[in-house]
């Protein structure tokens, strides 16, 4: 990792004192990584406040920004702003696959303390990527406070063999998650045999879907944007660019979808259960005549 943050124990047996990291500002860099430009954790056995990384640029690196607690610390209080991204993938050794982000909490081992995620904003930011970011709480955890605002996309073939990307952006045990003025584009021609839609949200609850903009990749036929066991969520002012737009699935409830553009596409709107339909109100939208 190019700039990493840790609360580790001063001793490598992994017994001693450890102390919070809070208080940290990395601005005005230029990074390179052969894994993660900027990240938090994994060591994790005491908490992270008050973070910002900001007014940057990465190029050439694995991952762009990572937060991965393991050892049951709090992470709260971080803002990633205004930065551009340009990434490669590396060879399969090296922690990344070329993706935005990757954030997650999961125990170590068994007997870890799961630790707590919440209160994060990434904004501001263009990026070039070849990987599948994720954002990944658990069912007894999930990440709770989650803001992308202002973020664009644009998805690259890779150049490695082992092909790992499938969708844009997956977020899965997310409570409170808004997602806003997110613009992903894939690239023009022959693209990855496994890419998929452009946004997957699992096991979320109060979810917001603001002036969101693209597709699923091309010749896939896939919605744009699945909504699987999301417990509420509010879909408004975003605009298909060809192909299926929406699609419920598993337990999904309470999903208002309220003006959007919706003309450029013949399906908005897919549902795996024709119960789900009752689940699901319109307002608004504009639709193709």
């Amino acid at each position: 990792d190019a700039i990493v943050l840790k609360t580790g124990k001063w001793r490598w047996d992994g017994k001693g004192e450890s102390f919070p990291t809070e208080n940290v500002v990395v601005t005005n860099c230029v990074l390179s990584s052969s894994s993660s430009a900027f990240t938090i954790g994994t060591e994790s056995y005491e908490d992270f406040r008050h973070v910002v990384f900001s007014d940057s640029v990465v190029r050439n690196s694995n991952r762009a920004f990572g937060i991965n607690i393991q050892d049951g610390a709090t992470v709260e209080d971080v803002l990633v702003a205004n930065v551009t991204v340009e990434l490669s993938r590396r060879h399969w050794n090296w922690w990344g696959d070329a993706e935005l982000l990757h954030f997650v909490l999961k125990k170590r081992t068994p007997e870890s303390r799961l630790g707590r995620v919440r209160d994060v904003v990434v904004k501001d930011v263009i990026a070039h990527v070849q990987g599948t970011s994720h954002i990944r709480g658990q069912a007894e955890r999930p990440l709770e406070n989650v803001t992308l605002s202002g973020i664009q996309i644009f998805v690259h073939p890779e150049a490695t063999p082992d092909k790992r990307p499938s969708h844009g952006l997956v977020v899965e045990g997310v409570d409170r998650l808004r997602v806003r003025d997110l613009d992903l584009r894939w690239a023009e021609g022959p693209g990855e045999p496994k890419w998929r839609s452009a946004l997957v949200v699992r096991d979320s609850a109060d979810v917001e879907l603001t002036g969101f903009a693209g597709s699923a990749a091309p010749g896939t036929g896939l919605p744009a944007v699945v909504m699987e066991d999301v417990d509420g969520a509010l879909v408004r002012g975003c605009r298909a660019r060809g192909g299926p737009f929406l699609r419920l699935e598993g337990r999904s409830r309470e999903i208002r979808v309220l003006g959007n553009d919706f003309t450029a596409t013949d399906t908005p709107f897919g549902l795996a259960d024709e119960g789900l339909r009752s689940e699901l109100a319109l307002e608004g939208n504009r639709v193709r005549r």
